[in-house]
């Protein structure tokens, strides 16, 4: 579960999409002092009453996505620092990396990435060893991977014996 790499006092980018309207959900209550910095309104509008310092990062609106993108955001992005970045991929493969397939997002999440002292990639199941548009980062065991728990059994393990770290389910295994 992505929640409980979360403490108390953390500064957070969050990224756009369904998974982050999801995280947005479950993240309400669960902290007394949090900052959250994200680009997608939904997360900024789910976000709203939950008593977090909330940080919407400006640039051009992408309506399809609720999110803001683009050179603005990136340069707001880049003079800001946090202490964990939860980036939610299109894809995630050993061979070919974290990829996004929204071009106008993907710069927006390389600066999350960039920027954070801890990279979190959550992605449901489906969108392991599958591949997208445009590469994020390549595989690197400093960065953390967190899946629901119907991800096939043998890419998990093929994670594992790679040395990436992955959740799975709520249960860490690493």
């Amino acid at each position: 579960n992505a929640l409980k790499l979360i403490k108390n006092g953390d500064v957070i980018f969050v990224d756009s999409g369904s998974t982050a309207i999801e995280f947005a959900e479950a993240l309400k209550g669960r902290f007394e002092n949090l900052t959250v910095i994200t680009n997608s309104l939904d997360v900024y509008k789910h976000l709203g009453n939950s008593g977090y310092k909330l940080i919407i990062i400006g640039g051009e609106y992408l309506a399809q996505e609720e999110a803001n993108c683009g050179f603005f955001a990136v340069e707001m992005i880049n003079n800001m620092h946090a202490d964990k970045a939860f980036v939610f991929p299109s894809a995630v493969s050993l061979k070919n990396g974290v990829m996004s397939c929204e071009m106008d997002l993907y710069s927006v999440q390389c600066a999350y990435k960039n920027n954070a002292d801890r990279v979190i990639f959550v992605a449901d199941s489906s969108k392991f060893e599958k591949s997208g548009l445009a590469k994020i980062c390549d595989m690197d065991i400093q960065y953390e991977f967190v899946t629901d728990s119907k991800i096939n059994h043998e890419i998990y393990q093929m994670y594992r014996e790679n040395n990436i770290k992955i959740v799975k389910g709520g249960k860490n295994e690493k």
